[in-house]
């Protein structure tokens, strides 16, 4: 291949059950609803199994979220008073365990020709 290289940097969006945002992926807390136990827990490491909700880290997004029935949307299902309690505590401890990070910026495309990617390689000795 000639001509210029390309290094695109892939960030994986989501959005925000709330605000409707589309944000980087890590930006975001998960919820998932668990069939078995019937009931929606924080999804700390993003990997339960089931229907997730994405929502930025937020006390004030997920009280709106509450107000606005928008977790039950995303569930399709009805939270009891009980969980919707236990997930805000959860949130809570999270966000005292991972402070609130500001948004990561996109990464640009780097775009360098062959003859420059050489000179590079030559300086740093590779």
């Amino acid at each position: 291949m000639t001509g210029k290289q390309e290094k695109q940097l892939h960030t994986p969006m989501r959005m925000c059950s709330v605000t409707r945002k589309k944000l980087p992926k890590q930006d975001l807390v998960r919820f998932v609803w668990l069939e078995d136990e019937n009931k929606a827990v924080l999804d700390d490491g993003k990997r339960l199994k089931g229907r997730g909700a994405n929502m930025q880290p937020s006390l004030e997004v997920f009280d709106s979220g509450i107000n606005n029935k928008a977790l039950s949307r995303a569930f399709k299902k009805q939270l009891s008073d009980e969980n919707l309690s236990e997930l805000r505590n959860s949130l809570e401890a999270h966000l005292s365990k991972n402070p609130i990070k500001k948004s990561s910026k996109k990464k640009k495309v780097v775009r360098i020709s062959s003859s420059d990617m050489e000179k590079i390689k030559n300086k740093n000795g590779k």
